[in-house]
């Protein structure tokens, strides 16, 4: 029905006036947003209930998160891990940023406390999580491929008061890639970068972020102090730059955000195994809507919040976004 006037116009003048050009763009665009393989969900600032299709090996929706924060402070631009703890936001910027964690205020407007790390430097913090008792932070971005000096800093939550600034001395996790046989990497060529991780079963689990296949690859490091070579325990397909994971034991369910193409889009694996974890239900979120935002990292909160922080870019501020998770984790359509 849209496209029948400036059809119309061309036919009778075999050409496209000016109004047609005009009225013509923006229908073409609409058709372009409308033309990805699931139904779209506009934005909204409730709940969503997606429409799934069955796909090979996993369910696939469409989605548009909402917004759950304000505008982050200007000192937080590049906000990279994201956790829920102590009913507050926890984040931190990435490579060049001060090595310091920030704790948010509800709107996540304003930073109420700042955890200093000692006599270390953010080379590139990608992400963030928690075993309740200690706060783990990834130093191991690698765009480069040639990084030798992969860390995992942690700090116990003991030594961080309810409010006030602090300053800690971090222990170290050091590591490196068991499996990278050449440390000579074309940048932003490879599969040894790594911006995510979760902690499960007692130990820190990595995600590798494949810039070559948009692969990942499945890493277990212990969480007592030291060196280690690690090795993949698996790899999984997932079309995308993972750059951020959580893991809600609860439920048992791993969620990974990353993006292709500056279009973001969420991995839930229910059931999820670490060690096995290729089995459970598979569910992908795109979310075609926000093309442009780069997505950083994602973490559960309370009453079935999944919380997606953004960093800055030419066409978004940096923002927390947030999805009801629950509208998802429905059994899987049966393939036809």
């Amino acid at each position: 029905m849209l496209l029948r006037l400036p059809l119309k116009i061309t036919t009778q003048q075999r050409r496209i006036p000016r109004q047609g050009i005009l009225l013509l763009i923006p229908i073409m665009i609409l058709l372009g947003i409308e033309s990805v393989d699931a139904q779209q969900i506009p934005a909204a600032n409730l709940s969503i209930e997606p429409t799934p299709m069955a796909k090979e090996g996993y369910t696939l929706f469409e989605a548009t998160p909402a917004t759950a924060s304000k505008k982050l402070p200007g000192k937080v631009n590049e906000t990279s891990g994201l956790i829920w703890f102590r009913e507050s936001w926890w984040t931190h910027n990435d490579s060049g940023g001060k090595p310091e964690i920030y704790r948010l205020n509800n709107s996540g407007s304003k930073i109420t406390q700042t955890v200093r790390f000692n006599d270390i430097d953010n080379i590139d913090w990608e992400d963030i999580t928690t075993d309740g008792e200690y706060l783990y932070v990834g130093d191991f971005g690698n765009n480069y491929g040639k990084r030798n000096n992969l860390v995992v800093y942690k700090i116990a939550w003991k030594e961080v008061p309810g409010n006030g600034d602090v300053s800690i001395t971090p222990q170290a996790i050091s590591f490196a890639w068991g499996d990278q046989e050449d440390m000579n990497s074309k940048p932003y060529k490879h599969n040894f970068d790594c911006e995510s991780i979760f902690y499960a079963n007692g130990d820190l689990w990595l995600l590798s972020k494949n810039w070559d296949n948009f692969s990942t690859r499945l890493y277990t490091l212990p969480t007592k102090p030291g060196h280690y070579n690690i090795f993949p325990v698996s790899e999984i397909d997932v079309n995308l730059l993972v750059t951020g994971a959580d893991y809600d034991s609860i439920n048992m369910t791993l969620a990974l955000i990353g993006y292709k193409n500056m279009i973001p889009s969420i991995w839930l694996f229910r059931n999820f195994n670490p060690s096995h974890p290729r089995e459970g239900e598979k569910i992908r979120i795109d979310m075609t809507s926000m093309a442009g935002t780069q997505t950083e990292g994602i973490c559960f909160g309370p009453e079935g919040k999944l919380w997606i922080s953004a960093e800055k870019t030419k066409v978004r501020p940096q923002m927390i976004y947030e999805l009801n998770v629950n509208s998802f984790l429905r059994p899987s359509l049966k393939k036809q």
